[in-house]
């Protein structure tokens, strides 16, 4: 199990990678995507890959559950359901109607910081298919009877979630990390909330926090960068809200002391232990790099220093595994294990001594050049289809690491290779510390919580 920053993005199309073909280069060195500034304040970021016959658009918004109200958490969430509820142009169901009509699909995501809405279609259709996702972004009406209907649809997502007992563990985890920062809020919020929120509460947030000043707009595929800017400057140039600017959210303080809990549900199989550590977040990447590759080289693959010890000497575990969980201004090194009750508190004793033994020994140079090669390869599994190139652009391109996005292979890959053992044993003792952690446990349960 990894959890790293090339592994935040769940979208995929089946297309086997093949940097010639798949990303339309006559070579091996994949064509340089381009940032630039469009009318109005948006950003563009484009890759054109001429033998792709489809193009993805991604929009990404500052507008995610950090920007919750506190009396109504889950707000972003809700306001991302109902942008697809229809606006003055488009009545309900008219843009799926439109998308599937033209062989495509759509998509849409709320995290903590960003929501983002990715469409997929043939590049004939480009103009239409954006025209229409713009028109739902910017001008989405909020009808209190579409909301009606729609709040049982994210009661009913809330419901599955607190029945998944990953979820239930993981969110306690960012609850007891992060403590009153709204990193420790859950995007899905809770049914009160839900229940209470009115449509003209969403529609305010969306004036808020949606104005086209501040999108971060992706395009992958066979469009040209002319195209691509006449397309976008046509449907911009129509107006904005005129919001002001969002304020900053404060980096979250560090962890004090060892927090413990143990936690019922009754779905668990098995039990769970998950521990967690604050860390800087992708504002610091290279220490978020860093971070990456120490959760490789303890708990990814049967020769890292937790699988190996725990699971396959020990068997004290049935897995275990380790990553990092990066935000914009701190983030959150995890690891889990499944395993039998009885082995819990020992389990999380032998974690802590091989942390202790990152700290005080040697980090290999076979255990670094390992991992380096991991989490590359899965970088480039990861860019398998537009899709999945669209998010990476435009999650670094909301950060502002434009480097990486015009030359992602080649940049990802100097970064990581360049961060040397002695900075990852530097790293290991700056925030994985013995002293200052989150410590959970979950076991079945008969019982409703």
């Amino acid at each position: 199990m990894n959890l790293s920053i090339t592994k935040l993005f769940h979208f995929t199309l089946s297309c086997p990678l093949n940097l010639p073909y798949c990303l339309g280069s006559l070579d091996l060195r994949p064509p340089v995507a381009e940032v630039m500034a469009l009318p109005g304040g948006s950003l563009l970021m484009h890759q054109e890959l001429p033998l792709v016959p489809t193009v993805t658009v991604d929009v990404w918004l500052p507008a995610g559950a950090v920007r919750d109200p506190v009396a109504a958490l889950g707000t972003a969430h809700m306001v991302e359901h109902m942008i697809f509820r229809g606006s003055e142009r488009l009545l309900p169901q008219d843009f799926d109607h439109l998308i599937e009509c033209h062989g495509g699909e759509s998509r849409a995501a709320t995290s903590l910081e960003y929501a983002h809405y990715q469409i997929t279609v043939a590049a004939e259709y480009f103009e239409t298919a954006w025209a229409a996702l713009a028109d739902l972004l910017a001008a989405a009406t909020f009808a209190p009877r579409e909301w009606e209907w729609e709040r049982s649809v994210i009661l009913e997502e809330l419901s599955q979630a607190i029945a998944d007992p990953d979820w239930v563990i993981y969110q306690a985890l960012m609850e007891a990390s992060f403590e009153s920062h709204p990193y420790a809020r859950s995007v899905l919020g809770d049914s009160r909330a839900i229940a209470a929120t009115t449509a003209a509460e969403l529609r305010q947030f969306h004036r808020a926090h949606y104005d086209p000043s501040s999108w971060t707009i992706v395009v992958v595929g066979a469009v040209s960068r002319e195209r691509a800017i006449a397309a976008l400057t046509e449907v911009l140039s129509q107006g904005t809200h005129g919001s002001c600017p969002l304020p900053e959210i404060a980096p979250p303080l560090p962890a004090r002391g060892v927090r413990r809990d143990e936690l019922f549900h009754p779905m668990g199989q098995s039990s769970t232990l998950m521990l967690g550590w604050v860390t800087p977040g992708v504002a610091d990447l290279r220490a978020s790099l860093g971070l990456e590759l120490l959760s490789v080289i303890l708990g990814e693959g049967r020769t890292s220093r937790l699988v190996s010890r725990l699971r396959e000497e020990r068997r004290w575990v049935q897995d275990i595994g380790s990553g990092v969980m990066p935000h914009r201004h701190g983030g959150i090194f995890v690891l889990r294990a499944e395993l039998e009750q009885q082995y819990v508190a020992i389990a999380e004793q032998q974690i802590l001594e091989e942390i202790w033994r990152l700290h005080g020994g040697k980090i290999t140079e076979e255990e670094r050049l390992r991992a380096v090669r991991s989490l590359y390869h899965s970088f480039l599994f990861g860019m398998e289809s537009p899709g999945q190139l669209a998010e990476f652009l435009g999650y670094y391109g909301m950060l502002g690491w434009h480097h990486l996005c015009c030359h992602w292979p080649d940049a990802y890959r100097q970064e990581l290779e360049s961060i040397t053992t002695d900075e990852l044993q530097a790293l290991s003792r700056r925030y994985l510390s013995l002293e200052s952690y989150t410590a959970l446990s979950l076991q079945p349960s008969p019982y409703s919580p």
